[in-house]
């Protein structure tokens, strides 16, 4: 005889916006703490067959209608208990017998049996398992079939822990509202510390487990009850590889607020033979079934035109920043309440443009400089012109096409008949940076780029005073327009004795060869305005002595959620030690906001060890390791994985390598074609 099985039918249905109301913002909300605590940290084999990213989306959809408190929890019942059946959703008035230790649940059970063997009523509290450690009621009511030969009760422990149960009765209601005991135990004469003569375990379902359990007679107060224990029999076994030395231990739980009156108990740790982790899935037909339809997703349905595709992105993204990001002590941001405001945005978004500015702003929030969303965005045009704000003006920098009526140094009055401070508040809204030096040099390009020859329509003063209405047309790609800036040199004679060298151009090939020059050089200016092209050997010509600092660099153990009692850090470093050749000249570096991670660990041996006199603005204050988050629809975040610090051990991110002089540019040096940060080091390397 077939079986049938009876899936929930995914619906994965296109959209354009959506107007949603709060009931879906808290029910999105509350999956989206639960997926995190599941994805990352809980361990049953089911969980490791799922395709996370579809998951995301197919739990979007599932709880999105639910109206109220109870429906979400069913919801969230029917879409998880299949697949991990250690994890316990309850809502926060729900109470039943008493647990006594541990992270599993007490569950109590009735059943009737038939005469053919066919099971009639039967009840195990599956969907309301006992989590409270208070002595509480609790009941259950079925009918007793015409047929039925046994009736059969009792109680059991699913997963880890003790569990305590007492007075057993059953009651036959015989006439409306009358009832009459025909079963009472309550196991007073019972023998303590031993096992309950009045049970036989074992008997009927679940007899192959029982060997895993101690059944134990327990005495409180004067008053006996029974208490099942999980115990770590020849059945069980310990068969991985730890990750970190510290790990959660079998019988560690975390028990979390998901909102809506929900929260959700979660085993961090389970038993398990070679082959399966306990609790294992009941129903094997039914979880395969499930995996199988949320993996095989079909790709027309994983866009951002899909309404549940993009907040199946949102609750990726932020769970990723929630258990792994190293830096919210800094960011200062409401992370919770920004989750919502990003479901929110993803209902009334139409298409990937759009989404991506909500992604964008979600991940602003973090204040990391090395976070970037990358789409396949058709609208990525620049028009010819740079600019940059001085002195409190928005100023053209530069002219990367002749055929432009518009002098250097001219200053924006109005952008697409906007003030140009207001309009790059709108830009910054979707610039992550940890430092204003970093969010204004990535502001001023990102605030040029649209689509492709689309219209920028700018009110100018040039520099006689004289207002001028200028219309630019993006017909640059990102790549071309980067090849029209000035570059710098790579290594020059600034004047008789002072040499200059750009950390950006140079290579080590290139300083290698300069070497005759340097050391004959009574002063060496380094800019580091902008990325090393890996010549950090130069460090080595600086150093006296060997680098002994070994915990700058530190990447986060993480085992529990929300960052809870991190279990240490694993070090990095750089092993830095003199050269062959020394450089006794007067070193100088220039920087500012666009020195950015590997410029910065360049930085922080020039800082910590004072081999230099350090000329400009701060740095980008952004350094570490970079992760990468792929998402469906073809969207990327990159962000900051690893802790760096300074090497005294004081915070870097949010504050950058400090220079010990610093130097503003200004409108009138602009216009004069002076570069006042080299300046300044010319004229100190002059003394």
């Amino acid at each position: 005889m077939l079986k049938k099985l009876l899936l929930p039918v995914l619906l994965f249905t296109g959209s354009m916006s959506f107007a949603q109301i709060p009931e879906q913002i808290e029910n999105q909300y509350a999956f989206s703490k639960l997926y995190g605590y599941l994805k990352y940290f809980y361990p049953g084999d089911e969980a490791a067959r799922i395709n996370w990213d579809n998951f995301a989306i197919y739990g979007a959809q599932k709880t999105d209608a639910c109206k109220t408190s109870a429906e979400l929890k069913d919801s969230l019942r029917a879409l998880i208990y299949p697949l991990m059946p250690g994890v316990k959703i309850l809502a926060y008035s729900e109470q039943s017998a008493k647990m006594l230790t541990g992270s599993g649940t007490g569950h109590l059970w009735l059943r009737i049996d038939k005469k053919d063997k066919s099971v009639g009523f039967f009840n195990n509290m599956a969907d309301n398992p006992i989590s409270t450690t208070q002595w509480t009621v609790f009941s259950m009511k079925g009918m007793i079939d015409g047929e039925a030969a046994e009736i059969c009760l009792g109680a059991f422990l699913q997963n880890n822990g003790s569990f305590a149960f007492d007075e057993l009765s059953l009651k036959v209601e015989e006439e409306a509202g009358t009832y009459r005991e025909v079963y009472h135990e309550n196991f007073e004469t019972e023998s303590k510390d031993k096992a309950p003569a009045t049970l036989v375990p074992g008997i009927g379902r679940g007899a192959s487990t029982v060997s895993q359990y101690s059944f134990s007679i327990v005495e409180e107060n004067l008053n006996r009850f029974v208490s099942i224990s999980r115990v770590a029999g020849k059945a069980l076994t310990k068969q991985h590889k730890e990750l970190f030395e510290t790990y959660p231990q079998v019988g560690e739980y975390i028990e979390k607020d998901l909102g809506s009156g929900l929260r959700v108990i979660i085993p961090l740790a389970l038993y398990g033979t070679l082959t399966n982790t306990f609790p294992g899935v009941t129903d094997t037909l039914r979880a395969s079934g499930l995996i199988k339809q949320i993996n095989s997703a079909p790709p027309s349905i994983l866009t951002a035109d899909h309404l549940y595709t993009r907040i199946g992105n949102i609750i990726n993204t932020w769970n990723v920043f929630q258990h792994f990001y190293p830096y919210f002590d800094i960011a200062k941001t409401s992370w919770d309440q920004d989750l919502k405001q990003a479901i929110s945005e993803a209902y009334g978004n139409r298409n990937a443009v759009d989404f991506s500015k909500t992604l964008k702003k979600l991940t602003a929030k973090a204040k990391d400089g090395h976070v970037w969303v990358s789409f396949r965005d058709p609208d990525t045009y620049m028009p010819p012109v740079a600019w940059q704000w001085v002195e409190g003006q928005l100023v053209i920098t530069s002219i990367l096409d002749k055929a432009l009526e518009v002098e250097v140094g001219s200053v924006v009055t109005k952008i697409d008949g906007r003030d140009p401070k207001a309009y790059f508040q709108d830009e910054n809204q979707y610039i992550s940076a940890a430092t204003k030096g970093l969010l204004a040099y990535r502001a001023q390009t990102e605030s040029l780029v649209g689509g492709k020859d689309s219209k920028l329509i700018l009110t100018v003063t040039s520099r006689s005073n004289q207002v001028e209405n200028l219309e630019l047309r993006r017909n640059l790609t990102k790549q071309a327009y980067s090849s029209l800036l000035p570059k710098q040199d790579t290594i020059k004679t600034i004047s008789p004795g002072i040499t200059y060298i750009s950390i950006s151009n140079a290579s080590m090939k290139d300083i290698d060869q300069a070497m005759p020059a340097l050391q004959n050089s009574k002063a060496i200016i380094c800019d580091l305005r902008g990325y090393p092209k890996d010549n950090t050997g130069l460090i080595n010509y600086l150093m006296t002595s060997k680098d002994t600092s070994d915990r700058w660099m530190q990447i986060p153990r993480i085992i529990y959620p929300d960052q809870e009692k991190i279990s240490g850090y694993q070090f990095e470093r750089w092993p830095v030690k003199p050269g062959k050749v020394h450089l006794n000249a007067k070193i100088f570096f220039l920087t500012d906001g666009r020195a950015i991670s590997y410029a910065e660990s360049y930085m922080s041996f020039i800082e910590h060890y004072k081999l230099a006199t350090i000329i400009g603005q701060p740095t980008a204050g952004t350094n570490g390791n970079v992760n990468r988050l792929n998402l469906p629809g073809g969207f990327s975040i990159s962000f900051t994985g690893m802790k760096v610090l300074k090497h005294d051990g004081s915070a870097l991110h949010g504050v950058g390598i400090l220079p010990d002089i610093y130097v503003e540019q200004t409108v009138k040096g602009i216009r004069e074609n002076r570069d006042e940060i080299l300046e300044r080091a010319i004229f100190e390397a002059s003394k």
